[in-house]
């Protein structure tokens, strides 16, 4: 991530909070939106914030490195992406169905569907968290939390024989006898300790992780970028020496960077140390309150 001085904001006003224009100076450069400007191969670039009077949907754009988004809103609501890439690895959005509203909500504003990333339906508990995770090819994610919201445990379930759920549809339920896998995490202390189909997979620390082979503990440490993202993994080897087991870079709003990871698997705790969970191309980083989808920058 790179960071910028020397910017200076000009802004215009037809009336009050009423924004129609930008300019942005970066150093002796200036350009007036929605014309894009590109600081640099790593750092991102308003191209347009397009403000309507009435209830018309507003789109928002920007590039950063591969990408180039188009975000339409209705209110503060994500309705719809489209992308353009100039290398097919960044690519972010799926397209299972080219449709005007791409996403649809619940009445307390939480996500209903999300076509891009084949969810086709999400259901919740009384505390608004996310109960029930339906796929379009007939996976499914379950939730179990305590009072206070925390997650205790999460069930992937892969089906054998994949088949279409349509987007919306909440009465969909698998059939035992389709399942391929059924794999079960729990969370113990806090979700300090983390249990895979029963076997003890990691012992959390403020520096990073124990795990368990027979009898032996080994620790592996977080190396940490100014914002709390976890960067790297290391753990002690023979001779006072270290190995290097992962090694991570991200976009600003969380995705992995495609063509600069080592071993991305390694361990799920990655951006603002949050765990990612990349099961059935759910990509949600779980930041306890709220979910974040890591492969669009938006909660």
């Amino acid at each position: 991530m790179t960071c910028f001085n020397f910017f200076k904001f000009q802004f215009t006003y037809v009336q009050k909070n009423i924004f129609v224009r930008m300019k942005i100076y970066f150093r002796a450069y200036e350009k007036i939106f929605p014309y894009v400007r590109k600081f640099s191969s790593n750092s991102l670039a308003i191209r347009g914030w397009n403000m309507y009077y009435g209830n018309s949907t507003k789109r928002y754009a920007f590039t950063y490195d591969g990408l180039n988004l188009m975000m339409a809103y209705r209110g503060k609501q994500l309705v719809n992406i489209s992308e353009s890439v100039t290398n097919s690895i960044y690519s972010l959005v799926k397209n299972y169905s080219y449709t005007s509203e791409e996403y649809d909500y619940n009445r307390n504003g939480s996500m209903k569907y999300d076509v891009n990333s084949g969810i086709s339906y999400i259901e919740y508990d009384v505390l608004n968290m996310p109960k029930q995770v339906i796929f379009r090819k007939g996976h499914v994610n379950l939730y179990t939390y305590d009072s206070k919201g925390r997650k205790l445990q999460v069930k992937h379930i892969t089906v054998r024989n994949e088949f279409s759920v349509s987007f919306g549809r909440a009465n969909y339920t698998y059939d035992p006898n389709n399942v391929m896998r059924e794999m079960s995490t729990d969370y113990c202390d806090g979700g300090s300790i983390i249990y895979e189909d029963g076997n003890l997979k990691m012992i959390r620390t403020e520096e990073g992780y124990l795990t368990k082979s027979g009898n032996t503990y080994s620790h592996h440490l977080y190396i940490k970028d100014h914002l709390g993202n976890n960067c790297s993994t290391i753990a002690p080897a023979s001779g006072g020496t270290w190995n290097m087991e992962q090694e991570m870079s991200y976009f600003s709003f969380g995705m992995p960077y495609p063509v600069r990871n080592y071993n991305p698997e390694r361990q799920p705790f990655l951006f603002a140390d949050k765990e990612l969970d990349e099961m059935h191309g759910l990509n949600w980083s779980d930041f306890i309150a709220r979910q974040k989808g890591s492969t669009v920058p938006v909660f």
